[in-house]
């Protein structure tokens, strides 16, 4: 048994820093379900549903933006053809040929 800088007795050292890990312990142990380590874990549950939260949400908003870009690509590209099938027919040009500079 170790003792503190007061001279105090302490109980073991845990051999890891990880508190969910002593945590881990300390339940499998028999620490009553209102413990401090019993809390630790149900927190750290909350934790794990939380940021699996915000991965779908992540993914979510990904998938949207891709929708989003391609309804705006279509779009852009549907105006594109329109613009040039109307200045077709009043200038007399196709679409891909510049016209010749008037001099």
């Amino acid at each position: 048994m170790s003792r503190d800088v007061h001279g105090a007795a302490q109980g073991p050292q845990p051999d890891t820093p990880d508190p969910v890990e002593i945590a881990m312990r300390e339940v499998n142990a028999g620490a009553p379900e209102d413990s401090l380590a019993a809390a630790v874990l149900r927190r750290h549950a909350r934790l794990i549903d939380a940021q699996i939260a915000g991965e779908r949400m992540g993914l979510a908003l990904k998938v949207l933006t891709a929708a989003v870009g391609l309804v705006f690509a279509v779009a852009l590209k549907k105006k594109g053809t329109e613009v040039i099938n109307v200045a077709r027919p009043i200038r007399g040009i196709s679409p891909l040929e510049m016209p010749s500079p008037t001099t």
